[in-house]
């Protein structure tokens, strides 16, 4: 009997120690995750510090290469600085050196830039009729634009039903939304490669109308404005300019609207690589007249 006894008590001391070794191994594993996802938000937290340093540093080189004239210096080339625990990068861009499809939007800008993203559809190999439905999704009314527009009669009867914007796009990805505008479509207005392979910016999104900088602009985004061959030729062996005014023998004067030789919105994509964690951000940066930067809108992980 005491054997017994012995026994069962044996192995309720040895179900204890299974149970309180069961317990603390799980307890170890969650305190585990636990410290895990801490490192994970404190590197994330602290990669999110490192891009709004590299803002406000971009700010402050793009006031300083204006100022002195070498913006075309600071421009479509990506610098990587090395920081404590990873590095990060940063890029700036002349927004004002694509065509702003917003301008469709604009009564006083919208005839002009019709002829301009009519020409680059056609250069990019882009169905024209796509215009239309781009047209509707901006415009104020609910009328339909020519054969191929669309608007919240269309969109209402999807499979997804969604309304129709009637506002100004607020991102490129945004194209993606618009009747009929497939990934292979956009594709050919986001993904245009120059002749060396780099990526060219050929349209972009802001939330007014603005002018096409010529200093800036690449070849495809010339080609759309209509000139001629020799004109295009001359204008990118001569660049930069001071004023429209050394244009005129190069531009026809009912074709310098909504051109111009200064910019007005930037884009800084910055990126920070912190241990695991890693981000990607894209602000755009408003130059007012005064030469005062702002930054008017932000986004991570696409434009």
């Amino acid at each position: 009997m005491q054997l017994r006894e012995r026994g069962v008590a044996l192995i309720s001391a040895l179900l204890v120690v299974a149970l309180a070794t069961t317990a603390a191994v799980a307890l170890t594993a969650d305190m585990q995750v636990t410290l895990r996802r801490s490192a994970n938000l404190f590197t994330r937290d602290q990669a999110w510090q490192y891009l709004q340093g590299v803002e406000a540093f971009g700010e402050i080189l793009l006031a300083e290469a204006i100022k002195h004239d070498k913006l075309d210096l600071l421009l479509g080339e990506e610098r990587a600085l090395p920081v404590d625990g990873g590095v990060v990068t940063g890029k700036v861009t002349d927004m004002t050196s694509a065509i702003n499809l917003n301008n469709l939007r604009d009564p006083d800008h919208s005839e002009i830039a019709l002829a301009r993203i009519r020409e680059l559809f056609n250069n990019l190999g882009v169905e024209p009729g796509h215009l239309d439905a781009i047209i509707d999704w901006l415009d104020k009314d609910n009328e339909v634009t020519g054969t191929d527009g669309a608007e919240d009669n269309y969109y209402s009867g999807l499979e997804k039903p969604y309304r129709v914007a009637n506002r100004e796009f607020s991102s490129l990805t945004e194209l993606y939304l618009v009747r009929d505008m497939k990934p292979e479509v956009v594709d050919k207005l986001l993904q245009v490669k120059g002749e060396e392979g780099a990526a060219l910016e050929v349209v972009t999104v802001l939330p007014e109308a603005t002018p096409v900088n010529i200093n800036t602009a690449n070849r495809v985004v010339l080609d759309s404005l209509e000139l001629d061959a020799d004109a295009v030729n001359t204008i990118v062996e001569n660049r930069p300019y001071k004023s429209m005014d050394e244009l005129k023998a190069l531009i026809p004067e009912k074709k310098r609207a909504d051109l111009d030789v200064k910019s007005a919105y930037f884009q800084l994509e910055t990126s920070a690589q912190i241990g695991r964690a890693r981000l990607r951000a894209y602000s755009i940066i408003h130059r007012d007249e005064k030469g005062v930067m702002r930054v008017v809108a932000r986004s991570l992980g696409t434009r």
